[in-house]
């Protein structure tokens, strides 16, 4: 298998650096007397020594980044077993990447123990150097001793890129751009990033992407190809990188997607680009009509993979991927790493290195997470209480349907709401008109299904308003991903009912934050909040003497009769009436939840450890899985399941979904070894149990 092979050798290339890092630690210690010499030396030595803290500033780092990639490996290993590695194989990888994990932690508290030593030493060799009147070494110590994060120029990029960022108002990279860019520039090799939505993926890949074709080649031909899964955003990233390359001459990129003339794209592509940024349905397209080449492309970037994937892009994916050259180079990016996506890296890439900047499926630390309890019936009257709370919202708010979507943003729109929706059923021209109105502010809400809202990037938004949960959690890490960017702090609000706490309390330790339990704010809460928006509003008004002077008389003529209290009073009546009348006799919407459950409510809930389904398919067996309702497990997660195992669907019977198991009927050819592949493995965080029951 090679996924398994790559995660195998990569572990023994790092199992090897290990043993020799020890060998050399080893041999460093010698015995208690010269240990003992050497620290009498260092003692007696008021010198810094520069290169020793560097290096042992640099060995840490090397063995902190080898304990973490153990980490990531391992994971690698577990998928890999999914996919057709037998338990013993399995077990024996897990095994030796723990046993690593285990040496490159000991190495690393060893090298950190050194740099500590190193700076000790350091710090006395200041304060002599102060003594001595060294005020301009002593900086210069400390400054070595805190790295400052680097400039784009220090990354090794162009300077008319980095001339180009810096108009755009970048100055330093972000996490994710610090990371990858140095790898892009100086190795070769495949790469799979897990990151969040909103870290700087666009410019991670695309600098370093631009650098290598103005240092290398710039002859015209499709050298770099994005895929992305929406229109909205194969366009966005098509103009950054348009952006990012302003001042490089005769560099040409081309974006081609679903929902417009295929004819004009074509067009476009007869330019012959350097870069061709695409969606994989309109990208398959052109190819069968002959109007792109792709023969020559060395670097193929799939962003948002997993997006991809979930849209239903596999077979088109599988198709492109064969139509581009063997030899190139693969970067992918995901916020999270499902099966399927594991299944490319391990069909289409060679050795990739697993970066992950933050935790998989963690939310962002700028982003706060609330919830309101309300009935099915309120939900909508809880919307707008929250909307009329905060007079500055900027956001988006999620929907489950299409339907919902059209219903909530025309109720909104009737309620007077400078509001609009984004869904399916809109044509390319109504959707870029709602997001060039989101975009410029002329609409505060934006009423989007997750569908429709995949690839949306929008700077500056204060909330994100979950109307619905969505069904898999991944998708709430992508929808509160869209606030609290660029070290901004946002807001993720969800409304639920009374059926819906367990839930929130998995998404709680799947993104590893707390939900602060809210209540609704009361009409008077509202109306405050509104007043005191309106007359910040007005004192942030510039008055402009000379062109309101003219006009100045016939105003105060209007209002001769009416003394200062009583034009402040009409003045603001003129907005504020309207939340007075809403909210006179406002009700408390908020809905205190039991926790105690009812008697005899937890024996309704037991299930029988012998449960077996009564019935199922001819020449089928039933297989029981330890993950059911409680875990918010659907009947599509366990087909997914199963068909990423190679079970075709055909293969697929019944499938019953009970509180804390689950059972699926398949061909009994194949339920052995599906038990085999999945038994005692990790699936969404939790230990996976299966077995097959009954006859």
């Amino acid at each position: 298998m090679a996924r398994e092979k790559a995660s195998g050798s990569r572990g023994r290339s790092q199992g090897r650096a290990a043993a020799r890092e020890n060998r050399g630690k080893k041999d460093s210690k010698g015995n208690g007397k010269s240990r003992s010499k050497g620290r009498q030396e260092r003692e007696k030595s008021p010198k810094l020594n520069p290169d020793k803290l560097s290096k042992a500033t640099a060995r840490a780092k090397k063995m902190a980044e080898a304990a973490r990639m153990a980490d990531e490996f391992a994971f690698a290993v577990r998928a890999a077993g999914m996919f057709g590695a037998s338990a013993s194989e399995t077990a024996a990888e897990l095994e030796a990447m723990t046993a690593q994990k285990a040496a490159a932690e000991k190495a690393a508290a060893k090298a950190s123990a050194e740099m500590a030593s190193a700076e000790m030493s350091a710090a006395g060799a200041e304060a002599t150097e102060a003594t001595e009147g060294g005020a301009a070494e002593q900086v210069a110590a400390a400054e070595a001793a805190e790295p400052q994060v680097p400039t784009f120029q220090e990354l090794g990029l162009n300077s008319y890129i980095v001339k180009a960022i810096s108009e755009m108002g970048f100055e330093r990279p972000t996490p994710v751009q610090a990371r990858i860019i140095p790898t892009l520039l100086a190795e070769e090799g495949d790469i799979v990033c897990l990151a969040q939505t909103g870290t700087g993926k666009t410019a991670a890949f695309g600098l370093p992407s631009l650098e290598r074709i103005v240092a290398h080649n710039m002859e015209r031909y499709p050298q770099v190809l994005v895929l992305s899964p929406t229109r909205e955003l194969c366009r966005q990233i098509s103009q950054d990188l348009k952006n990012y390359s302003k001042y490089l001459n005769d560099l040409c990129i081309v974006d081609v997607y679903g929902g417009a003339g295929i004819e004009m794209q074509i067009k476009a592509l007869k330019k012959i680009p350097h870069i061709v940024v695409a969606t994989p349905g309109r990208l398959l397209d052109l190819i069968g009509r002959k109007a792109v080449d792709l023969f020559q492309v060395h670097t193929l970037i799939l962003d948002e993979a997993d997006e991809m994937l979930n849209m239903g892009f596999k077979e088109e994916l599988d198709a492109i991927l064969e139509s581009i050259p063997q030899q190139k180079r693969v970067l992918l990016f995901s916020a999270t790493l499902p099966l399927e996506v594991e299944k490319i890296a391990k069909t289409y890439m060679n050795d990739a290195q697993v970066v992950t900047v933050g935790e998989r499926n963690s939310g962002s630390d700028n982003v706060k997470h609330y919830y309101y309890t309300v009935h099915e019936k309120d939900r909508y009257l809880a919307l707008k209480r929250v909307v009329d709370y905060y007079p500055d919202i900027y956001g988006i708010i999620f929907c489950r349907t299409r339907r919902e979507c059209g219903d909530v943003s025309a109720a909104l729109i009737k309620d007077g709401y400078d509001a609009d929706a984004l869904h399916g059923d809109l044509s390319q021209m109504q959707r870029d008109q709602v997001m060039r109105r989101f975009r410029e502010k002329s609409l505060r809400l934006l009423v989007a299904t997750d569908v429709a809202a995949r690839g949306i990037d929008v700077n500056n938004l204060t909330h994100v308003i979950n109307y619905n949960l969505p069904d898999e959690v991944e998708q709430y890490t992508h929808r509160s991903g869209r606030t609290g960017r660029a070290d901004k702090t946002g807001k993720s609000i969800v409304i639920i009912n009374t059926k819906e706490q367990s839930k929130i309390r998995r998404i709680e330790k799947i993104i590893n934050k707390t939900f602060a339990q809210s209540k609704l704010p009361t009409g008077d809460e509202v109306c405050s909040k509104q007043l005191l928006a309106m007359i910040d509003q007005i004192n942030a008004v510039e008055v402009r003497e000379d062109d309101i002077a003219p006009y100045l008389s016939l105003i105060e003529d209007k209002w001769r009769n009416l003394g200062r209290h009583e034009i402040i009073k009409k003045f603001l009546s003129v907005e504020f009436n309207r939340f007075l009348d809403y909210y006179r006799n406002a009700p408390d919407l908020n809905i205190v939840v039991e926790k105690k459950k009812k008697k005899g409510e937890e024996a309704a809930e037991a299930e029988s450890p012998d449960y077996v389904p009564r019935r199922g398919e001819k020449g089928f067996k039933w297989v029981k899985l330890s993950i059911g309702s409680k875990q918010n497990i659907t009947t599509r997660h366990l087909i997914r399941m199963m068909t990423s195992l190679g079970v075709g669907k055909k293969g697929i019977g019944k499938i019953e979904i009970r509180r804390n198991e689950s059972f699926v009927n398949i061909t009994a050819s194949t339920a052995r070894y599906v038990v085999n592949q999945t038994n005692n493995s990790e699936y969404r965080g939790k230990r996976l149990f299966t077995e097959i029951v009954g006859q």
